[in-house]
């Protein structure tokens, strides 16, 4: 039975990687400004990465998440942690996943409010 890592799809891997930390602002041109989003980000020099890259990366993609689902609820923490994280690493248990959920929300505190038992997104983003 073939590895789980030989049948992951590297060039789709790393360029949906690429692409989430240009969306959260993390790779920064010679001149310390963000990589901007659009048509010339791909072939953009990246001098270094902002502090916390990895915080924020992880953070974008859940205030991603909850701008298009539009009803993620306080219930959804599994299930955001099943989204974000669990198929990279089945050793780290679940309830550790749900923890860094939470984290990642309270980077949000600026972007994101709870109504309710509901998240929204306070601006939504162009995607």
């Amino acid at each position: 039975m073939p590895a789980a890592a030989d049948s992951v799809r590297w060039d789709v891997a790393s360029k949906t990687v690429i692409k989430a930390m240009i969306g959260a602002g993390v790779l920064l041109r010679p001149d310390g400004r963000p990589v901007p989003a659009g048509i010339t980000a791909l072939a953009s020099p990246v001098a270094r990465l902002r502090d916390g890259f990895r915080d924020r990366t992880e953070a974008f993609l859940l205030e991603v998440l909850i701008e298009r689902l539009d009803d993620v609820t306080v219930r959804d923490h599994r299930a955001l942690a099943h989204v974000l994280f669990r198929q990279f690493d089945r050793e780290v248990p679940i309830g550790d996943l749900e923890d860094r959920v939470v984290i990642l929300l309270a980077r949000l505190a600026d972007r994101v409010e709870l109504q309710g038992d509901r998240y929204v997104a306070r601006t939504v983003r162009a995607h």
